[in-house]
């Protein structure tokens, strides 16, 4: 952890990453890539894996975000992380 709080280690941890890919979870996982949106950070998520891909792929103003990235499957989320850090 980073800091007193949880939230802390979540910042720190967004701040520090290259890009985000969510993977399942549940309300950590969507405070997250909320917070990755928010800050700019490229964030692949990958359709029809769980709650937190539903809800943000739903969600037209989040899905008009340049920096949002869906892939539809893990390898696809991979090759798209990898294409990034070319850049």
């Amino acid at each position: 952890f980073v800091g007193p709080e949880k939230k802390d280690m979540r910042r720190q941890m967004i701040c520090d990453s290259h890009a985000i890919l969510a993977l399942g979870g549940a309300e950590g996982t969507l405070r997250e890539v909320l917070m990755a949106l928010r800050m700019e950070k490229p964030t692949v998520i990958v359709e029809g894996y769980g709650p937190v891909a539903a809800y943000v792929l739903s969600n037209k103003r989040l899905r008009k975000r340049a920096n949002l990235k869906a892939c539809y499957g893990v390898e696809h989320a991979v090759q798209t992380i990898l294409d990034l850090s070319k850049v």
